[in-house]
């Protein structure tokens, strides 16, 4: 795990974008994580991210409010397949 960056902001939009598709068509909309200018976030939240083979795989996103730490937002949409495909030597 290594911390966000700004240059994150993109791979963190694309994974939140994978992870809230579905619920499009359930809700009629684009949720509102997928809504989210996240360069700016950055800047403002702490984001910690997990790469599976140089490829995004997962975050955590959290806000300090005064002496607590909040998660905001967490994401890992990815782990099961990439780390199924690891278990498979690959294949899957």
């Amino acid at each position: 795990m290594r911390r966000g960056r700004a240059g994150d902001a993109e791979a963190i939009r694309a994974l939140t974008r994978e992870a809230y598709a579905k619920w499009v068509g359930v809700i009629g909309c684009e949720p509102l994580p997928m809504q989210i200018d996240y360069s700016a976030a950055l800047r403002k939240h702490r984001f910690d991210l997990l790469s599976v083979d140089d490829r995004l795989a997962a975050l955590i996103e959290t806000v300090r409010e005064g002496d607590c730490l909040l998660i905001e937002s967490r994401l890992f949409p990815r782990l099961n397949d990439l780390f199924r495909v690891r278990s498979e030597g690959g294949r899957g």
